[in-house]
């Protein structure tokens, strides 16, 4: 029986859901898995005598297994055998991340120190940082799931708040400096203005000395 877009493609989110679910068994079991899912949603389907609609899919599937039913103990086995610092598992790479923000805050501070906060060394510093907690954010970002990723991630989000509200707070303070010493030097200006003018010296008579002979 055909069935309408809306409800094949409620099927295949079915099946890929279902297929997230097989990484231990092999392709062809996959295949020929999915393959049984999909004929038999079609069967029930057919079953209701009707063109099925979106409702009929969602009754359909709600009698069937879930998804995660399908999860084998391979792929169980396969997941605990992946090492924690293997960047291609979840916890890897959350682990990767959080290793970075850290990281990244501490080499800034050593570098900061060893400039003594003077350039070209505190910039380069500030690059470092960028890209090291840059990398970590996306990291955590791709292991959300994992406790791990989701302080480094939410570590780079504050840390980004403190640089632009310290940016801010700076440059406010470095602002009414400024103004302060403009003020000052007008007011110096302006008192230089009202200092009067000394008097010309008076014609004193010459003295014996320079008297002309």
């Amino acid at each position: 029986m055909a069935v309408s877009a809306e409800v094949q493609a409620g099927i295949g989110r079915y099946l890929l859901e279902v297929s997230t679910y097989l990484g231990g068994r092999t392709p062809q079991e996959r295949r020929e898995l999915l393959a049984d899912l999909e004929a038999h949603v079609h069967e029930a389907l057919a079953a209701r005598g009707r063109e099925p609609m979106l409702s009929d899919l969602e009754a359909v599937l709600a009698e069937m297994d879930p998804p995660e039913s399908y999860e084998g103990p391979q792929a169980r086995l396969a997941e605990e055998r992946v090492p924690v610092s293997d960047p291609r598992s979840k916890r890897g790479l959350a682990y990767w991340a959080l290793g970075l923000f850290v990281g990244g805050i501490a080499l800034f501070g050593i570098l900061a120190v060893v400039s003594d906060g003077r350039d070209p060394g505190f910039t380069l510093a500030a690059v470092i940082l960028l890209m090291v907690e840059a990398i970590a954010f996306v990291l955590g970002i791709l292991s959300w799931k994992e406790r791990p990723g989701k302080v480094a991630v939410l570590g780079v989000l504050a840390l980004l708040i403190w640089i632009v509200a310290n940016y801010f707070i700076c440059r406010s303070i470095a602002e009414s400096y400024k103004d302060e010493a403009k003020r000052s030097m007008e007011q110096f200006l302006n008192q230089a203005k009202t200092v009067p003018e000394p008097n010309p010296p008076a014609n004193f008579p010459p003295s014996s000395e320079t008297k002309p002979r």
